[in-house]
């Protein structure tokens, strides 16, 4: 699946005239020259971390090595939910991604995705799947837009038995997290998540680069564009399964600065606390969703500052963001 295919799908979906402003606001930001301060647009992405709870421990989780799974238990209510999105700075997202820990564990997902729906707004959730069988047809009916199933060696086997019954009711998109060492000595193990994701009746699978999430990231197995295995590997998978790949970008050498996060993005949590993109800078410091008006967000001095380090391409990238993928990705 390529972009252009991934657009179409997006504009499938576009019905409900309350999604008209949010689509017009998406045209102002692809249209508008960005500069460091933003006047003219809203987010088009709203990543909402639902709880703080998931019913695997992967040690490669960022969350698990940040403790946040250790942390006191919090988890987004409708209500919550209908006070976010009353607030400027969300009300004309295109889409929203319900993330966690496990999005299933959060008893108001099927209301907040019936909510959500209902307001023009297009549902995107990722999530283990060891839960997803017997919500998704609630979810179907409440109207969730994209589900996505990331695959886990701690799932795999569940999955095989139950990924073609989910299909069945609601097609579903996978993803894997590719890593240096997989592609070196593992490359059958990821075949083995291709073929059950195609021979399930998934719509596609993303793979996702290895990133430095948390505070224990194995900085080897992030994967450069000029890993041999990484060449092999997709020159294999593109000449086997054509468009039912998809491949992100690459960490590049040259690292031209082309990231649209802190443009396109913003993220929240139960409490209101913003996250800066999609990686792993953190927080915005002394902001908070409830508590701060659009400006005071959207074009604070911190998320500003970095904004003018990725519109520079005469000087290094920020530490944050020197080894993630999508410092030469522009988005969509």
């Amino acid at each position: 699946m390529n972009k252009l295919n991934y657009y179409f799908e997006i504009l499938k979906k576009i019905k409900s005239p309350l999604m008209f402003p949010k689509v017009w606001n998406y045209c102002k930001y692809r249209v508008i020259k960005r500069r460091p301060e933003v006047k003219f647009y809203t987010p088009q992405i709203a990543g909402v971390m639902l709880i703080n709870r998931c019913n695997l421990q992967c040690n490669y989780c960022g969350c698990v090595r940040d403790g946040i799974f250790k942390a006191p238990k919090e988890e987004i209510t409708l209500e919550t939910i209908k006070k976010a999105f009353s607030h400027k700075l969300l009300k004309n997202a295109l889409f929203v991604d319900l993330v966690g820990g496990e999005p299933l564990l959060c008893e108001d997902l099927v209301p907040i995705v019936k909510f959500l729906s209902n307001n023009g707004f297009l549902t995107r959730m990722s999530t283990n799947g060891l839960l997803l069988l017997d919500k998704i047809e609630e979810l179907k009916n409440a109207g969730i837009t994209i589900i996505n199933i990331s695959i886990y060696p701690e799932n795999f086997e569940k999955l095989k038995n139950e990924l073609p019954q989910i299909n069945k009711i609601f097609p579903v998109n996978t993803s894997y997290v590719l890593t240096k060492t997989i592609l070196e000595n593992n490359q059958k193990h990821v075949f083995d998540i291709i073929n059950l994701s195609f021979e399930a009746g998934c719509k596609s699978l993303r793979f996702w680069m290895y990133r430095q999430l948390g505070k224990g990231s194995t900085p080897d197995e992030i994967i450069m564009e000029d890993l041999p295995a990484y060449k092999e590997f997709k020159s294999k998978v593109e000449e086997k399964y054509k468009q039912f790949i998809l491949f992100p970008q690459v960490v590049k050498s040259s690292q031209e600065k082309k990231c649209s996060q802190l443009w396109q993005r913003v993220n929240f949590d139960s409490d209101g606390s913003m996250g800066i993109c999609c990686g792993n800078a953190g927080y915005i410091q002394n902001i908070n969703l409830f508590q701060n008006n659009f400006n005071e967000i959207y074009n604070c001095k911190q998320v500003i500052d970095m904004r003018e380090n990725l519109l520079d391409n005469s000087i290094p990238p920020l530490e944050i963001c020197r080894n993630c993928n999508l410092l030469t990705e522009s988005g969509w």
